[in-house]
């Protein structure tokens, strides 16, 4: 479970960091989230599930290599029939 905004702050301002108030009003209503973090040798993603304990939609930010990563999304959507789209 990634934290909520409030949560986010509160860490924040207990290592002495004060965000500008327009961000601070934006995190302080924002839920916690279910997500997770992949590290592999060429590229990895950062996994954010929502707020809700079912999950009907992941959202990825894949960084480094990303071409690396395609074969991996080409199993989900023939091994597991999963729906992946990008830009």
């Amino acid at each position: 479970m990634l934290p909520s905004g409030a949560d986010r702050i509160r860490a924040a301002a207990e290592q002495g960091i004060e965000f500008p108030a327009a961000l601070r009003q934006a995190l302080q209503d924002a839920p916690a989230k279910y997500g997770a973090d992949y590290t592999g040798s060429e590229f990895s993603i950062e996994f954010n599930l929502g707020p809700a304990p079912i999950v009907e939609q992941i959202n990825l930010v894949v960084r480094g290599n990303t071409v690396a990563a395609d074969p991996y999304f080409d199993r989900l959507e023939h091994e597991f029939g999963w729906l992946t789209t990008h830009p």
